[in-house]
């Protein structure tokens, strides 16, 4: 990776941890009064919220990041590593459906390598 694309990789990051829950957003949110205030307080931070589904919400925002950093990447090869850590879950979760005859449709974490 060259100096510029360093550069301008740390700076979109930087830039984009603004968008992030800070300890401050999580302390107010678990300190919500309600479901509705807490909704609304993360809304606030963008997370787009249609009734119930707040997994929906979450799960987009963490593909957004993971999104961010992939095209941050000159070679995907070179996160790999960090990846690892998900393959490693996948294939636990593969041993334990299989050990307790269940499907582990829904239960994977991506991206993996």
């Amino acid at each position: 990776m060259k100096d510029t694309e360093y550069t301008f990789a740390v700076a979109t990051v930087r830039a984009n941890e603004n968008r992030l829950i800070s300890w401050q957003d999580l302390t107010a949110i678990v300190a919500a009064r309600g479901y509705e205030e807490c909704v609304r307080r993360l809304r606030e931070k963008g997370y787009e919220i249609e009734g119930a589904d707040y997994n929906a919400a979450l799960e987009k925002k963490r593909m957004e990041a993971w999104e961010l950093i992939e095209s941050l990447l000159p070679e995907r090869a070179q996160f790999n590593s960090v990846l690892i850590k998900n393959d490693f879950y996948n294939l636990k979760i593969c041993e334990k459906a299989l050990f307790a005859n269940r499907s582990a449709e829904g239960l994977f974490i991506t991206p993996s390598v």
